[in-house]
Formats: structure tokens, C-alpha cells, sequence
């Protein structure tokens, strides 16, 4: 992987105890990668074709974790934005350079922002 950076990552889950649903949250930790705007078409747009949200392409040798059952996506803060994960795919596994390719989108809507 080339041009790799650090980003900071925050991790929650959550448990149930006493017919709660408590929200538990790990300390942001750096993962290092390589990160890439999507191309425009890829984004989700409104009814004029303006773009609401702003995505990403992570390509790094830790898995990040989208939304699913007990656990809450992983938010990935680049560039003083945050950006939540959609999707995770491996690729590469049983080689030396074994990756996964993750999709993240902003957090913040973007509708009435110029990107």
C-alpha cells in the first residue's frame, strides 16, 4: 500500500444488562492507510443530482467493523470530518498482502454545502 496515513478510529459496542442496552465506547486508535475519495457518481445524491454525502475508499491491513447486531459502526475521523463505515470486504487473504477494502460515508449531510 502506498502513501499510507494515520487515521483515528473510534469503536463502539454495545450490552445488554438489565434490560438496557448500554452503550460502550473504546478510545480512538490510530490505523494506518491509505485513503481515497470515491468518485462522484458513487455518492448519494438528491433529487438535482447534488451530492448529500461525501464517501471514502480505505484500503488498510486492520479490519474495520460496519454496523451489525451489538456493534455500532466504526467512525473514522479524517480530515477534521467523520465518517461512518458501510461496508467491509478482505482482500488478497492467504497472500503477504492481505487488505480490506472499506467504504465509509460522511456523517454530516452535505445538501446544502458546495463539495
Amino acid at each position: 500500500m502506498l502513501l499510507k496515513q494515520a487515521v483515528q478510529v473510534t469503536r463502539r459496542t454495545r450490552h445488554w444488562e438489565e434490560d438496557d442496552w448500554i452503550q460502550d465506547e473504546i478510545e480512538p486508535f490510530p490505523v494506518k492507510c491509505s485513503v481515497q475519495t470515491t468518485p462522484g457518481e458513487s455518492h448519494d445524491s438528491d433529487e438535482e443530482g447534488r451530492r448529500k454525502k461525501s464517501s471514502l475508499l480505505i484500503v488498510s491491513k486492520e479490519r474495520l467493523f460496519a454496523a451489525s447486531g451489538e456493534q455500532d459502526a466504526d467512525i473514522i475521523d479524517w480530515q477534521g470530518e467523520q465518517f461512518e463505515v458501510v461496508s467491509v470486504k478482505p482482500a488478497g487473504q492467504g497472500t503477504r498482502l492481505a487488505h480490506y477494502k472499506t467504504t465509509a460515508e460522511s456523517v454530516k449531510d452535505h445538501t446544502d454545502a458546495a463539495l
